[in-house]
């Protein structure tokens, strides 16, 4: 259930979209949006009054949260922007900013308008719920978004023609998916998925564990390949929806400089096994090359920066 108000500066031609988007968004999935009463955490539809773009905050950010409905033709969006705007207060990114898009999109950055960038930047995981790239997703850019000079800034691979990315029509079949897992399904991912370490005996380390669904989870257990780490507790079972939890890893010493990767399942009650390849960076200081620094560049594929000591 998620609380709102229609700002008095909304117009009734907006008004009228933000009831069409609400009534699509019942339609196709089990989202409800209520009028508030006395909730102190709320969406507030606004009209800012400035024609460059619509725009929401990401996921609840707690008290009233503003949701701008001033775009489009004479500042009246299509029913689509507003679920767009709608799914961002419910917490989902924009498709193209996957970190895997490269996969499947090309971003043309000479096209792009300078000020815009960060709009096209990529942002963590796999975007919707680590789910197949969606091309139809209500989520994904135009070919032309934010362009500077007419021409497109984001190309489809795979043969995908330009014209069927950024429907502003409703929710795709993948959003749909994608809004029924994350409301009602645990989902839990672990903070980080790289080590390093010098030691050269048995040793412990704490991980985060994020809760990234809207409902409670619990921890029934971890499964480990054992290739280096030999045992994995919990400190605690329940994550609340939006919190997180430590588990202490157990983990075997190094045998020598270099990389070793293992396999981390995290069972969730309820919910499908997480699984996570976890990787591990071996080394000796300071008379050898030493890790600096690990970026994701593509799926499954690290951008390795190293120093050597001297």
């Amino acid at each position: 259930m998620v609380p709102y108000t229609i700002d008095p500066g909304v117009s009734p031609d907006q008004r009228a979209r933000i009831q069409e988007a609400i009534a699509h968004i019942h339609e196709k999935t089990s989202i409800r949006l209520v009028e508030r009463t006395d909730q102190a955490d709320y969406v507030r539809f606004i009209s800012d009054g400035r024609p460059e773009t619509c725009w929401s905050y990401l996921g609840r950010i707690g008290g009233p949260q503003d949701l701008d409905v001033y775009c489009g033709q004479n500042g009246v969006p299509s029913v689509g922007t507003v679920v767009h705007e709608i799914l961002h207060a419910l917490g989902f990114l924009h498709e193209q900013s996957r970190a895997d898009r490269d996969e499947y999109v090309e971003i043309l950055w000479e096209n792009i308008q300078e000020e815009s960038w960060p709009q096209f930047a990529k942002i963590g995981g796999r975007g919707k719920l680590y789910q197949t790239y969606d091309y139809e997703s209500v989520m994904h850019y135009g070919a032309k978004a934010f362009s500077k000079n007419g021409n497109y800034t984001i190309l489809p691979k795979n043969g995908i023609p330009p014209e069927r990315i950024g429907q502003s029509q409703g929710l795709s079949p993948g959003d749909i998916e994608s809004i029924r897992l994350y409301y009602t399904a645990p989902m839990v991912r672990l903070r980080w998925w790289f080590h390093q370490t010098t030691f050269t005996t048995n040793y412990s380390f704490p991980q985060e564990v994020l809760n990234v669904g809207a409902v409670d989870a619990w921890l029934e257990g971890v499964v480990l390949e054992g290739t280096w780490l030999q045992g994995a507790t919990p400190q605690t079972a329940e994550i609340p929806a939006g919190g997180s939890a430590t588990l202490l890893f157990q983990a075997k010493p190094c045998p020598s400089l270099g990389f070793q990767a293992e396999t981390v399942g995290l069972r969730v009650q309820g919910g499908e096994t997480y699984q996570i390849t976890y990787t591990r960076a071996c080394y000796r200081y300071p008379d050898v090359l030493t890790l600096l620094r690990l970026e994701p560049a593509g799926r499954e594929t690290l951008l390795l920066t190293f120093a050597e000591w001297t």
